[in-house]
This record gives structure tokens, sequence and C-alpha cells, in this order.
């Protein structure tokens, strides 16, 4: 019965050995734990730090783009306008260059119209003229 008592207190011995172990292992495992979970604090607040400064250097970019591009819109917009103000101009002008195109070609027309007549009217004259003095010609 000795024996007995032996195997008991050696498995009571390694009960506590094994729970001794258990803890020791339980407080290492937890005290990694709190260090993971110190690292992952930190590295969330690097993150939302770094996210904070991207976004500060964005609206930054931002405004500054704003800057540099606002005034370029309003130079082409300005730019747009005087072109249109041009096209505007050049197209009253060649109207009226057409106008007075068409006018002065009427006159043209009408002036060639009057050179041909003449000329007609000359040439009849001098064939009659001519049948005339052939007529006197021959009289004589």
């Amino acid at each position: 019965m000795l024996s007995r008592n032996y195997i008991d207190i050696a498995i009571f011995i390694i009960f506590f050995i094994v729970l001794f172990v258990e803890i020791l292992v339980s407080q290492k495992t937890n005290s990694e734990i709190e260090g993971l979970e110190k690292k992952i604090t930190t590295m969330q607040k690097f993150r939302s730090e770094g996210f904070k400064n991207l976004e500060e250097r964005q609206a930054s970019f931002e405004e500054t783009l704003f800057e540099k591009v606002n005034p370029l819109n309003e130079k082409i917009s300005e730019l747009s306008n005087r072109i249109d103000e041009m096209f505007v101009k050049y197209n009253t002008i060649f109207q009226e260059i057409d106008n007075k195109v068409g006018t002065l070609q009427v006159s043209f027309d009408d002036t060639l119209t009057r050179i041909s007549s003449s000329q007609e009217a000359m040439n009849k004259a001098i064939r009659e003229g001519e049948e005339e003095i052939k007529k006197m010609k021959d009289g004589i």
C-alpha cells in the first residue's frame, strides 16, 4: 500500500509540474499577446497618422492645383470669348465684302452688257459705213 501512496504522490507532483508549466506557458503567451497588441496599436496609430498625412497632402495638392489651374481656366475662357468675338467680326466683314462684291458683280455684268451692246452697235455702224463706202465706190 505504500507503493500506492508513492504513486499517488508522484501523480500529484506530476500534476503540479504540468500545472506550473501550463501557467508559465500561459503567462509567456499572454505577454506575447500583449506585445503584439501594443505593436498592432502602434501600427494602427502610424496608419492613422499616415492616412491623415496623405489627406493633408491631397488637400494641399488640390489647393495648389486649383490655384494654378484657375488662372489658366480664366485665360482660356477669355481667349475663347475673344475668338468668338473675332469670329463674329470676321463673319460680319465677310458678309459685307460678299454684299459689296455682289453689288459690284451686278454692276460689272451690267457694264459688260452695255459694252457688248455698244460694241455690237459700233460693229453694225462700221459694217453699214463700209457698205455705204462700197456703194459710193461702186457708184463712182
